[in-house]
């Protein structure tokens, strides 16, 4: 019988369970910001860029994603594949005109697909310390690509606005005063959505009303003139081989188990590619 180690090692797995996006087409071209976004990240800690990935391309993730789901896997895996890399790329150019400064990939991504009765993330600010400079501008940011329509019956993130949330950016307290300030923000599929990594915001849950699974992907980037969050950091114009896309997926696995119910046979193949 096969070990999930040796399986997660055989490259005829992966390429069988996603024909398709094995030999798919590079990611197509995306269109620039809006010329609010930066004022808006600014202001509110957040901005959307709706039709960032072409339908097609969103549609070719979700299928995966849905399909490696299907198998048993943790949709991370979705970063075996060279689109997964090739939208990180994409990815990284509206990040770095947002943050005005070129910039290094986190090696901090996750995949979603919310079946019935599922969760996004529970209400959290994604790192640890203050990443807000003196400008105002942020030292890092999370990037999270809706692959599948989004709505409050699907589980689409929610978000305190910086202005509203008197503990900005304290990051011990995740306490909301103002319920009303909170915004609900729904997604189409290929839409981005970036935040910076201090304000408080979660997934929601999916409903028995909604017709189709919440899938998503996000990327996590930091200024390249700072030292790192977390490592290896990872340029984000050039693919990581096979065997790194491995270890940082089971890396993904292990630093992410406070998040989910995760097997211990998996958690020791995870750490066997680690080592």
């Amino acid at each position: 019988m096969t070990s999930i180690l040796e399986q997660w090692k055989s490259e005829s797995y992966w390429q069988s369970l996603c024909p398709e996006l094995s030999a798919k087409k590079s990611i197509s071209s995306t269109p620039p910001l809006s010329n609010n976004a930066s004022p808006r990240l600014l202001q509110d800690g957040y901005t959307p860029a709706p039709g960032f990935l072409d339908l097609s391309d969103a549609r070719a993730l979700n299928t995966a994603i849905t399909q490696l789901k299907a198998a048993g896997e943790f949709p991370v895996w979705i970063a075996i594949y060279d689109a997964f890399w090739e939208l990180m790329q994409a990815v990284a150019a509206p990040v770095s005109a947002l943050l005005q400064t070129e910039v290094l990939a986190l090696p901090d991504f996750w995949a979603w697909h919310l079946d019935m009765a599922d969760s996004g993330w529970a209400p959290h600010r994604d790192k640890n310390e203050s990443t807000i400079r003196p400008d105002g501008l942020p030292n890092s940011l999370t990037a999270w690509v809706a692959l599948s329509e989004v709505t409050a019956d699907s589980g689409c993130i929610y978000m305190v606005p910086a202005p509203d949330d008197p503990y900005y950016p304290d990051l011990a307290i995740q306490q909301i005063d103002k319920w009303q300030a909170v915004r609900a923000l729904p997604a189409k599929p290929g839409d981005l959505l970036c935040w910076n990594q201090n304000v408080l915001h979660w997934g929601g849950t999916r409903s028995q009303w909604s017709p189709e699974p919440r899938v998503s992907v996000a990327f996590e980037f930091q200024r390249a003139d700072i030292e790192p969050y977390n490592t290896p950091l990872l340029n984000p114009k050039e693919r990581p081989d096979i065997n790194t896309r491995r270890r940082l997926i089971a890396k993904q696995l292990l630093q992410y188990t406070h998040m989910y119910n995760i097997a211990q046979d998996v958690q020791d193949a995870a750490k066997s590619l680690v080592s």
